[in-house]
């Protein structure tokens, strides 16, 4: 089995490089969905969140407003860092967890693993790692279709580790500016790449 770490950007298109590599036979863990997923009501990280930041984040049906949650955190580094303490831990082991189900049914299986932050929450279960990037230009128009203003886009940058620093970490880089089919032939280079891993 290979384990890949897709690293990048808000708006970089790690979500899409991982989804070429879906194309390609790879299984993939969606990093952000075990994130909402472990936020599920009545889970222990539900617990947790709620007696540090307070009751005012649940919403109608007893989910927690990640947008409130997010403008809190991004807004207080040691609120931020309390949020991460909390979900790191758990994240890891629940993405550890699913890499060790796949393993256990498919021995020869390449595993992508998409976060934003891989990185910074230390989760070092990979033997690969990719760095994806693109203009900023192209990244804030990514952005703005998804809701997010530029200045979100800034503020949560400013607690990620600084792109040149993580190019240097990366064995992969793919450039995902421009025309979508560059960006599936250098994938398709690593991949074949990854298969004489296994």
């Amino acid at each position: 089995m290979v384990v890949v770490g897709i690293v990048g950007l808000p708006g970089s298109g790690k979500s899409t490089v991982a989804r070429i590599f879906q194309g390609f036979g790879a299984y993939v863990i969606d990093a952000d969905k075990v994130g909402h997923e472990l936020l599920s009501p009545g889970t222990g990280v539900w617990h947790k969140i709620l007696a540090r930041f307070g009751e005012g984040l649940l919403g109608e049906g007893g989910e927690i407003d990640r947008k409130r949650l997010a403008d809190i955190v991004f807004s207080d580094p040691i609120k931020l860092k309390i949020l991460n303490l909390i979900m790191h831990p758990e994240m890891g082991d629940e993405i550890s967890r699913r890499i060790e189900g796949i393993r256990e049914r498919d021995p020869d299986a390449v595993v992508v693993v998409d976060g934003a932050i891989l990185v910074e929450a230390r989760f070092s279960s990979y033997d690969k790692l990719i760095l994806v990037y693109c203009e900023d230009k192209e990244r804030e128009e990514r952005l703005l279709k998804k809701g997010l203003s530029v200045e979100e886009m800034r503020k949560r940058e400013r607690y990620q580790m600084p792109l040149e620093r993580k190019k240097a970490l990366a064995d992969y880089i793919i450039d995902n500016s421009g025309d979508i089919s560059r960006t599936e032939d250098r994938a398709r280079r690593i991949w074949e790449e990854i298969q004489g891993l296994r």
